[in-house]
């Protein structure tokens, strides 16, 4: 994430929900930048199909060479594609969206709706990964993008953290994923209709989105109500 302005969380003037909204609003527009220099590169040097580990590690390194002399930086912008399986990381924290703090990563698993919405994410993609080539039409890697999302911004939360002047700002990450649920289900529903693997997906998704949507929406209570208290 970008680094928060002197007046942000942490000063002496707290942001509201609403102000880390904009805030990461803003942020997510800057990584929309990095997304689109993925694309150019990838039209321009395809992903080695079929190569071996290191021709693809190879390729991941030039990408990643590419995105830094255009200012990207790997702690402020993670792009999973450049992550390889159990790189850098633990082999529990191989799937997280975001590095955590080390002194705080234990904790993330222990968050019900972190582990729900990343073991829907994982199955969900699993799921994807197996459908013919033919079936993966743009709606259905959105669809998949955006449950990815959800853990993501639970993480994103978390990492913020929960102290009074920060707990604003992980709620907005929270309401971030619960929206991010809503509108899977939304696609759910608008397209379970549109051929046999969105079929499958409404009848194998539906109702375990459902509930993450409700996890999610408890969760948001329950910070809401650790900010009244001042719990941190």
């Amino acid at each position: 994430m970008p680094h928060v302005p002197p007046n942000g969380p942490g000063s002496d003037a707290f942001w509201s929900e609403e102000e880390w909204e904009a805030y990461l609003a803003a942020h997510d527009r800057e990584a929309s930048r990095y997304v689109d220099l993925v694309f150019f590169f990838i039209t321009k040097y395809p992903r080695p199909l079929g190569g071996s580990p290191e021709d693809l590690a190879a390729w991941r390194e030039s990408l990643r060479c590419f995105l830094e002399r255009h200012g990207w930086d790997a702690g402020l912008s993670p792009l999973p594609l450049l992550w390889t399986k159990g790189e850098g990381r633990a082999p529990e924290a191989a799937a997280f969206p975001f590095d955590t703090p080390d002194a705080d990563a234990h904790l993330l698993p222990a968050i019900p709706a972190y582990t729900e919405a990343a073991g829907l994410a994982s199955d969900a993609l699993g799921w994807a990964q197996q459908l013919d080539v033919r079936e993966k039409d743009l709606d259905l890697v959105t669809w998949c993008s955006r449950v990815s999302q959800v853990p993501a911004y639970i993480a994103q939360g978390h990492q913020i953290g929960y102290a009074s002047d920060s707990m604003p700002g992980n709620i907005a990450c929270v309401r971030r994923a619960l929206r991010a649920a809503n509108e899977s289900l939304d696609q759910l529903r608008r397209r379970k209709r549109k051929g046999d693997a969105w079929r499958v997906a409404y009848t194998r998704f539906y109702e375990p989105l459902y509930e993450l949507r409700n996890t999610l929406g408890a969760y948001v209570q329950d910070l809401r109500a650790r900010a009244d208290l001042g719990i941190d």
